[in-house]
């Protein structure tokens, strides 16, 4: 089972292709096959790994589309998490802090 994790896939892939791999960035999206401006979606969490993103991930970085779909959810579940923590601190309900909380980090 995958931990849940603060960093969003998006963030996570950034963080390796960038920092770990030292790819320059102008040379990501040719690596991952994909137009720069989705490639910038997806690093900053404005763009979901859904199935067939996952699928493509898979066949051109590491991992398997069960690996990005289940970061994917496991980074959704965090924020849940987050939010049902902070609703409890502020009196505020869950579900509003959810909505909130997936608000910014899939639109910056």
């Amino acid at each position: 089972m995958f931990p849940k994790s603060k960093m969003s896939p998006g963030a996570s892939l950034r963080y390796s292709l960038l920092n770990e791999r030292n790819i320059p960035a102008y040379e990501v999206s040719a690596l991952l096959r994909l137009p720069e401006a989705q490639v910038q979606r997806i690093f900053n969490n404005e763009e979901v790994i859904d199935a067939a993103l996952a699928q493509h991930l898979a066949s051109v970085v590491d991992g398997t589309p069960e690996f990005w779909l289940n970061a994917q959810r496991n980074y959704e579940l965090a924020l849940v998490e987050k939010a049902e923590k902070e609703g409890e601190n502020d009196g505020s309900t869950a579900q509003h802090k959810v909505i909130h909380l997936l608000k910014r980090a899939f639109v910056c």
